[in-house]
């Protein structure tokens, strides 16, 4: 992935407690005129890995806001995923990177969640 997207995109979306996902993916709008600036020297696989890599850091920064196992079960639930697949998800040891790239999370935090529900512009 670029490099100077990637540091823009860690610069714009803090892992840090506190605040609102709305603003963090407001936060993220100047992104797509950085993209148009960019666009004649950029592929189209590095969009899309960028696109990826943004979802995955806004998963991150949910799955730390939710801090307590308890939390994180409950709003598994109500994403809709199973008890069990919540309880096994919610009480795992590994790291929130780790976590926001299983299967389960994919389903209950789609792209299209963010993009739906909190308005994030997709990169094209």
């Amino acid at each position: 992935m670029h490099v100077m997207a990637s540091e823009g995109v860690k610069g714009r979306v803090p892992v840090k407690l506190g605040l609102l996902h709305n603003v963090v993916i407001q936060g993220l709008a100047p992104f797509s005129g950085w993209l148009n600036y960019f666009r004649v020297g950029l592929s189209k696989k590095l969009i899309q890995e960028l696109n990826r890599w943004i979802i995955r850091r806004l998963r991150v920064f949910l799955w730390k806001q939710w801090k307590l196992p308890r939390t994180k079960v409950r709003n598994l639930k109500g994403l809709g995923i199973s008890h069990n697949d919540a309880l096994k998800l919610g009480n795992t040891r590994k790291g929130p990177w780790a976590v926001s790239d299983y299967m389960l999370m994919n389903f209950a935090l789609p792209a299209q969640w963010f993009v739906k529900n909190h308005g994030l512009i997709r990169l094209r």
